[in-house]
């Protein structure tokens, strides 16, 4: 590269710095600009199609505008209006969407989704959760998971667009060795979007549809290349002074300490975002993430003249435009605190009746005292913590219809310990419970009032997409089930409302068999709920992984006096097994009971060529337990040629004597509507038979959980596992209809859960998520 020299010594760009200042570098920067708006402008050309079908859509012209600006409060003496009985009857069924794309083209976007969703392992040393000083605060768990990489390849390609747009706006004509202010330009055009990303009302929300959350990663990198980019400015300016011997003349200059003093500001957020001293705590996290954006920005404002349109004005509307936001859905308002068992505590906002989705979370600030004061403590009222709404709003929930309608909105708060802001709370609750009881002194159980800043609500599954998929997977861990409520509750009220069926599966991890009582009757009512329409089915799937309360003795079992008789299992179409759950083998059987719905039942295979389990011996996808892939295989056991298009039926043949599946006829010509008859119970068992059931299928037996010591290690409690106990399945009547209008899965967990469920979702083969009519997945990791 070539370089000039001034007549002090020092290195200058050939051209002069007039070009570079005024010209070129200027340029780079509006190129930066320019690019990334154009890709935000492209996600939202995306995105229209979903932002029509919501604009037009009912619950957009119900909703009406305040509802899009935070909490609806009932203020009447009454609080709210029962809905009336015959509600849910006087909403027609809506129709799904046909599937749009050939399934060439649904076999390419699997192959995407697999792709994209794919999370690779990391060795365990990589874990920063076995650092000393940074362990967990709970109990470590009875069946360690791997160590994924904290993002998916997807993820991994977006956030690699931002050090490729940068770059691609650095390297030209760029003479970095002699002018390093390329450095500190680029770092000033990355400021604006930086502040974009962060904003929880702004052009993400708004155009793409998506919580801040889900961009937070791209600010975080971006984040990182900002602090890359002033430290390489600083430092290509440092070695030129360093080399003439004027370093002395550099230090003394305002200018040049200014800019020091932005770069101290600049790492004082670099250091005080990394993941794990975030973690530690965040009420420091929070404190100095906001000294050092202010500090930087006044610093970097008088270091140059160029920062004014990039660090001034631009983040001066960014940040005024979310602020407003913020404060059209502030309420100040008293909320219901309730301590529940095993550390939870229920936050209730009463008289709330609309503007807000399922699946959104509220920021939350409580005016308290905690009874143990600590140095933290003193800070509690200035800390705000976002918690899911764990219920739908009255006009399309279960849970907050008719006589529970004062409900409102429920929160839920897992304690982390004593020490953090949420076993404050907990301690807080607790400690005014009892004080209340006392007082009181007629035995009725008390919750304490407090005074709360509620500021939301934000996030969730996106303000433009309905969950309204066939088949959906709902995968909780522990107190995310608070999200996953929400999701269920609009999800399940929603189809009562509309006499629509389909298949819902829910599956919950929790460590005790007795954190099922947080959420136990909010279950009962939505299972029930969904067992009032017929084609609407709902099942449950809890699994209790570490229960200390079990005995490590070898007759242990939940019916034993081992198992804790405060939280008696009485949930319907629930099981309940002790032991870990395996998310790939869970979405393969959901994807099985979609498009196998009578099992290894189908008349595909000859009655010679099942294996002794009952299985077929031809592993081809056609086959029965496999999941069919060719709708005329359904309804013949003899071998017939096919053309490729399996969405035109065509005359399907008759069935054989043999076959003890009988199809019923099709009363429709949609795509993939087949419907069978449930097998016959009085199918032969014995000798080779297609209708041979497999052990164990559809429900498992109940059995006593098998115990050994010392696999709970630190909780001096033995591992109790591969115990089940409740009812099975719940078992359709009449035709049984393959379910190819697409399977949504939501996962709501710690990072390993996340991570598994997207690889289980990734290793799902392309035929059957195109078959299955596609696979969403939307995940919320609990974290900070």
């Amino acid at each position: 590269m070539a370089m000039c020299f001034t007549s002090a010594g020092l290195p200058e760009p050939c051209g002069g710095f007039t070009a570079h200042y005024f010209i070129t570098t200027p340029a780079q920067q509006k190129y930066f600009t320019i690019g990334w708006t154009c890709t935000i402008a492209l996600a939202f050309l995306f995105t229209v199609p979903s932002i029509i079908r919501y604009a037009t859509s009912p619950r957009f012209l119900s909703a009406g505008l305040w509802s899009h600006l935070g909490l609806i409060e009932d203020l009447t003496p009454g609080g709210y209006l029962k809905l009336s009985s015959d509600f849910s009857s006087s909403v027609p069924a809506p129709k799904r969407p046909r599937h749009i794309l050939p399934r060439s083209l649904r076999a390419l976007s699997a192959a995407f989704t697999s792709l994209s969703l794919a999370t690779l392992p990391l060795p365990s040393f990589l874990d920063y959760t076995r650092i000393p000083f940074i362990q967990r605060r709970r109990a470590p768990s009875c069946h360690p998971t791997k160590t994924y990489a904290p993002f998916s390849l997807g993820t991994l390609l977006l956030a690699l667009l931002v050090p490729l747009l940068v770059l691609s706006t650095l390297l030209p004509e760029s003479q970095l060795r002699a002018n390093p202010n390329r450095f500190g330009f680029l770092a000033l055009a990355s400021i604006p979007p930086l502040f974009v990303l962060s904003s929880k009302n702004g052009a993400i929300s708004i155009l793409l549809g998506k919580g801040w959350t889900g961009a937070n990663f791209l600010h975080r990198w971006l984040g990182r290349i900002v602090v890359l980019l002033v430290l390489l400015h600083f430092y290509f300016w440092t070695i030129q002074w360093v080399a003439s011997n004027r370093v002395e003349e550099f230090l003394s200059q305002s200018k040049e300490r200014r800019g020091i003093g932005a770069l101290v500001f600049l790492l004082v957020i670099a250091v005080s975002s990394a993941g794990p001293l975030r973690r530690v705590s965040y009420p420091i996290f929070f404190v100095l993430h906001y000294v050092g954006i202010i500090g930087f920005l006044v610093f970097v404002n008088r270091h140059t003249v160029y920062a004014k349109g990039w660090a001034t004005w631009s983040v001066v509307g960014i940040y005024a435009f979310d602020i407003v936001g913020r404060l059209l859905s502030m309420r100040v308002r008293y909320v219901e605190v309730e301590a529940l068992d095993s550390g939870m505590v229920r936050i209730g906002l009463t008289g709330v009746h609309s503007g807000w989705r399922a699946g959104q979370h509220l920021s939350i600030r409580l005016f308290f005292a905690p009874p143990s004061p600590s140095v933290f403590s003193a800070f509690r009222m200035f800390e705000a913590h976002p918690f899911s709404i764990s219920n739908a709003p009255p006009s399309v929930g279960v849970l907050n219809s008719g006589d529970s309608a004062s409900r409102g909105i429920d929160l839920f708060a897992r304690s982390c310990g004593k020490g953090s802001w949420t076993g404050d709370l907990y301690a807080t609750a607790e400690l005014g419970a009892r004080v209340a009881e006392a007082k009181a002194n007629d035995g009725n159980k008390r919750v304490l009032h407090m005074l709360a800043l509620v500021e939301g609500p934000y996030g969730g599954i996106g303000p433009y997409r309905e969950v309204d998929e066939e088949n959906v997977l709902l995968v909780a861990g522990g107190s995310g089930m608070g999200f996953t409520l929400g999701i269920l509750d609009e999800l399940v009220g929603r189809r009562v409302n509309s006499r629509t069926g389909g298949k819902i599966e829910v599956v919950w991890a929790v460590r005790e068999r007795s954190h099922i009582t947080w959420f136990a009757s909010r279950l009962r009512t939505l299972i029930n709920a969904a067992s009032s329409i017929p084609g609407l089915s709902m099942t449950l799937r809890v699994y209790v992984t570490c229960d200390t309360s079990l005995s490590s003795a070898e007759d242990s079992s939940p019916s034993s006096s081992a198992a804790p008789s405060s939280t008696p299992f009485d949930l319907p179409h629930t099981q309940l097994l002790y032991q870990r759950p395996q998310l790939f083998s869970i979405i393969q059987d959901t994807i099985g009971a979609a498009l196998a719905p009578c099992g290894s039942c189908y008349p595909v295979c000859h009655c010679g060529e099942d294996n002794s389990d009952g299985m077929c011996a031809n592993v081809e996808e056609e086959c029965c337990g496999n999941g069919p892939a060719n709708g005329r295989e359904l309804l013949s056991e003899k071998s017939k040629d096919t053309n490729d298009d399996d969405d035109e039926q065509g005359d399907l043949p008759k069935l054989e004597k043999k076959s003890c599946c009988k199809p019923s006829p099709p009363d429709s010509d949609e795509e993939d509507e087949i419907t069978v008859l449930p097998p016959s119970p009085l199918a032969p068992t014995g000798g080779a038979s297609c209708c041979k059931p497999k052990a164990g299928a559809g429900s498992e037996v109940e059995r006593k959980p098998q115990c050994g010591g010392g696999c709970c290690a630190g909780t001096g409690a033995g591992c109790c596992s591969g115990g089940v106990e409740g009812v099975g399945e719940k078992r359709e009547t009449g035709p049984l209809k393959i379910r190819t209008d697409g399977l949504a899965v939501t996962v709501c967990g710690p990072g390993g859960m996340i991570a598994e469920m997207r690889n289980a979702v990734a290793r799902v083969p392309m035929a059957k998520q195109a078959r299955i009519g596609g696979i969403t997945l939307h995940a919320e990791h609990f974290s900070v």
